[in-house]
Parts: structure tokens; sequence; C-alpha cells
């Protein structure tokens, strides 16, 4: 088990991917935070706008733009935070779970949704809109993709969870407090 310290086991991944690029890098773990955050904000934005332009069928650089309205995507220019992260991950897997399905895209977009989770734990509120993401008329196909995205997002925040030194106990307590 890798175990580096944290003082927010809801954002054990966060802390261990900035601690992890930082000992790779040689850099300030601060730097190292802002370039993340920057290139998640981008990140954030195209997925965000690539995701409304299937759904509105207007321009990408324009639903870009009506991404950059949402509150999570204003603040994540003005400061490095640990919500920027998760949320381009989380855009990411909505970006590629609502173009035409495959093997693929479930796999990729189930990870991605996993390593959000991961990134910080109250991602997960947003797992909802995937009933609306991947229905597609036919009930069995949409019970399994449905599925398949739950087993392998689940396993994968779980297991970096736990693997990174937090617990399902210290994130529910962290949450009470």
């Amino acid at each position: 088990m890798i175990k580096y310290p944290s003082a927010f086991p809801t954002g054990s991944g966060t802390t261990m991917l900035l601690l992890t690029l930082s000992k790779l890098t040689g850099a300030d773990p601060f730097v190292v935070y802002a370039i993340v955050c920057a290139v998640s904000g981008a990140i954030f934005a195209l997925a965000a706008g690539g995701f409304v332009a299937r759904w509105v069928r207007l321009p990408v650089p324009l639903c870009g733009m009506l991404a950059y309205t949402f509150p999570e995507s204003i603040v994540c220019g003005a400061y490095a935070n640990d919500t920027v992260l998760p949320a381009a991950f989380a855009a990411l897997a909505f970006y590629i779970l609502s173009g035409r399905l495959s093997a693929m895209r479930l796999v990729g977009g189930s990870i991605c949704l996993g390593l959000a989770g991961w990134f910080r734990a109250d991602i997960v509120l947003i797992t909802p809109a995937l009933f609306f993401i991947l229905y597609r008329g036919d009930r069995t196909a949409y019970a399994r993709s449905l599925l398949s995205v739950a087993v392998i997002s689940s396993v994968i925040t779980l297991g970096g969870v736990y693997l990174s030194g937090s617990s399902i106990p210290k994130i529910l307590a962290h949450a009470r407090a």
C-alpha cells in the first residue's frame, strides 16, 4: 500500500497524484498543483464544451464558453483548488459516454469517472446523470451499460481510496465533521 499523509481523506487521490508528480519532477508541490489545475481547467472546458455540443447541436467553442458559466469552471482559473481535477475527469467521462457507445468508450468513461471519484469523494453526487446519458432506447443494453460503468468506476474509486491510505469510514467521518 502506498501511503502519503493527507489531511483530507475525501481527496486522497489528489494528494497522492500531486506528491507523486512533485517527487518525479522535483518541482515544488504548489507549482505542480497550479499546473495540474490549469491543465484540468482546459480539459474541463473542452470536455464540457464537447458534451454540451453533442446535446444541443451548437459549435463546441460556444458550448465551451457556456461551460464556463458553471461555478466550478469560474473558480478553476482563479486559484488552485481540489475540485478542478475531479470536475475535469467527470466532464471527460460524460463526454466519452455521451457518444456512440462501444466497449472501449464504456471502459474509458468508467475509468475517468472512477478517477474523478478517487480524486474527490463527493464527485459521486453527479452519478445520477448517468441514467440520462447512457439511455439509448434499448433497456437491456441500457442496464448492461449502466452496470458496467458502475462496477468499473466503483472498483477504481475504492481501490484508489484504499491504496492511498484512506477508507470509507474516514471519508464519512470527515463528511460529518
